[in-house]
């Protein structure tokens, strides 16, 4: 009925319409003001938003309403460019929120950025997150943790031992009892307080971790 009342008045009625009250009583031209019905939506999930009113007049393309469903959701964050050689689809996820770091999501590396932001020097990782009890909201910050499936042993010295000075990194290193050799160091990645040492250091050295500043200051 409610078809054929659009073939009167012209109008051009999706086919996913559900009739909720249908007045017979019409007149040619006034058929589909005369007509109640629901317009479902393609998804379940939370009226975020109402963009229409009473009396709008739309157009296939108006926006009449948005729905969301947080369910599951995408987190981006921001990899350094040597960090992405260690980085990959599928890889596990696990994001925490900054207020409650005991509140955990896991999920996977769903999608790798293929251009690198001028101002960080990063490139966007995006994980898709299983959104517990919707506790993940949208343009909230969270702190995202990403465990790469490739594992290899590495040479680490701890963050602090490691020395800048220009486009130069470099650490003490223990030659003999209260005598230190300068190195220059080539960096990996960091993480967890923890810097990796591609080459300059070899493992057995130790390496100044306190007090390297008063050592380069006596130089």
């Amino acid at each position: 009925a409610i078809y054929d009342q659009t073939r009167l008045s012209g109008s051009n009625l999706p086919q996913d319409l559900t009739p909720v009250n249908l007045n017979t009583s019409y007149a040619s031209g006034a058929a589909a003001a005369t007509t109640e019905f629901y317009i479902r939506a393609p998804i379940d999930g939370t009226v975020t938003n109402v963009a229409m009113s009473r009396g709008l007049s739309i157009a296939p393309g108006t926006v009449i309403a948005t729905v969301m469903n947080n369910r599951e959701v995408y987190v981006d964050g921001n990899a350094f460019t040597p960090d992405l050689p260690f980085v990959h689809v599928g890889d596990p996820v696990t994001v925490t929120l900054p207020g409650d770091p005991s509140v955990k999501f896991t999920g996977h590396v769903h999608y790798i950025g293929r251009i690198v932001d001028p101002t960080s020097r990063t490139v966007v990782v995006r994980s898709l997150i299983e959104n517990r009890r919707d506790l993940l909201k949208p343009a909230m910050f969270t702190s995202v943790s990403l465990a790469s499936q490739r594992f290899q042993r590495t040479l680490v010295v701890p963050d602090n031992a490691v020395l800048i000075h220009g486009p130069h990194r470099y650490v003490y290193v223990e030659t003999s009892t209260d005598h230190f050799s300068k190195r220059p160091v080539k960096l990996g990645v960091s993480s967890e307080g923890l810097t990796e040492i591609l080459s300059g250091v070899h493992q057995g050295d130790r390496v100044v971790t306190d007090g390297n500043l008063l050592l380069q200051g006596q130089e």
